[in-house]
């Protein structure tokens, strides 16, 4: 099939470009830097609004890692911003979200391991539900349970990383 390279060892459908094409994120790079157009389309979006390079570029690459972090970007699931989709789900943001303020808040304090457990588990069931039917989620609930999903995975994280440190680090 024409439309068909092969790239890397990996088989990328050309009728996606930019979803599945590691050289979109690569060619988006190179334009950030020096202005020199890979894509004709680039600096257009499909409405025909421009938007500055530098922040199509982002937008971009935020979408190309949401989609490769396992983010499902289903429009239905994410936030509009100015009629412009999320570069990711709502869950996701709220799991991102939650992930910087686990950062901040463990420079200053700690929380038990069972508090982020029982955090993770929030978001957990709230997806089970959700993928069993049993009641359906809404975005404002999936961005709360992605937050404390984010928190709590985060935390341990931090936990294990302050305990691997003091452990290292002990004075003997």
């Amino acid at each position: 099939n024409p439309d068909k390279r092969k790239s890397k060892g990996v088989w990328m459908d050309q009728s996606l470009p930019g979803l599945y094409d590691h050289r979109s994120v690569r060619d988006l790079m190179r334009f950030m830097w020096n202005g020199k157009r890979q894509n004709k389309n680039i600096n257009e979006n499909k409405d025909g609004s421009h938007m500055s390079k530098l922040r199509q570029a982002i937008l971009e690459f935020l979408r190309t890692a949401g989609n490769h972090s396992g983010c499902p970007q289903i429009p239905e699931r994410s936030f509009f911003y100015k009629g412009k989709q999320f570069p990711v789900c709502a869950r996701c943001t709220g799991v991102s979200l939650g992930q910087i303020a686990a950062i901040i808040f463990h420079l200053f304090y700690s929380i038990k391991i069972t508090v982020c457990l029982f955090f993770l588990a929030i978001m957990g069931i709230d997806w089970l539900l959700q993928e069993k039917g049993i009641k359906e989620s809404n975005n404002i609930r999936r961005l709360i349970t992605g937050f404390f999903g984010g928190f709590g995975l985060f935390s341990i994280y931090m936990i294990l990383i302050k305990t691997v440190f003091n452990y290292i680090f002990r004075k003997k």
